[in-house]
């Protein structure tokens, strides 16, 4: 089963949260994740926008340390922008805010990342709980959703093959609004349906 991609929104400049990304980075690409991280990914002497704007993309999940520096970064924040905006757009877009021990709700509130309104989405925190502790629950909440991603995805390549072969065995022939392989008067409204969609 193919993982999910995943982006890692960071602006890692304190030991917390660079310890965080770094062992998160490690336990999902020792379980195959595809991690699109900037400096991972990013090339000297390469344009790097074109690389964050794919990452963010295309991916199907995304995790945001939400860290002190990162709430006076713009660059997390036009990422925060984009991520949740793609999570309105896609409901099943697995969007995972990480909160870092120093930042609180009412610190997200007055930073540039206020407008994505990323603390109306379920995170986790750091407070109380080990690096591991949370890394942990992050891998945990991205192997479900990779689960559910997969499931999904099975299911639009088996109902979008059904839909061509449909498409095929349906098609308009003659010109005259009558569909190959149903009657003019069809059996069901279901089958009139169908008929009209495939034309």
């Amino acid at each position: 089963m193919g993982k999910p991609r995943v982006f890692i929104s960071h602006s890692a400049k304190e030991d917390e949260a660079e310890t965080l990304l770094d062992k998160l980075y490690e336990k999902l690409t020792a379980a195959d994740y595809p991690v699109l991280l900037d400096k991972m990914r990013l090339e000297s002497g390469k344009p790097w926008r074109p690389t964050l704007n794919y990452g963010i993309g295309g991916c199907e999940a995304a995790v945001i340390l939400i860290s002190e520096a990162a709430l006076e970064s713009n660059w997390v924040a036009y990422e925060t922008s984009l991520l949740a905006y793609r999570r309105h757009l896609e409901p099943d877009f697995g969007l995972f805010p990480v909160v870092l021990s120093n930042v609180n709700s009412a610190k997200i509130k007055a930073s540039p990342l206020s407008p994505s309104a990323v603390t109306e989405i379920q995170g986790t925190k750091l407070r109380d709980k080990t690096v591991d502790e949370l890394v942990d629950e992050v891998f945990a909440a991205l192997e479900e959703h990779a689960e559910l991603h997969h499931s999904r995805t099975h299911m639009v390549r088996y109902y979008g093959a059904y839909a061509n072969r449909a498409r095929k065995l349906y098609r308009s022939e003659d010109g005259e609004g009558r569909v190959q392989g149903v009657d003019p008067e069809p059996a069901s409204a279901s089958q009139a349906n169908w008929a009209r969609l495939l034309r």
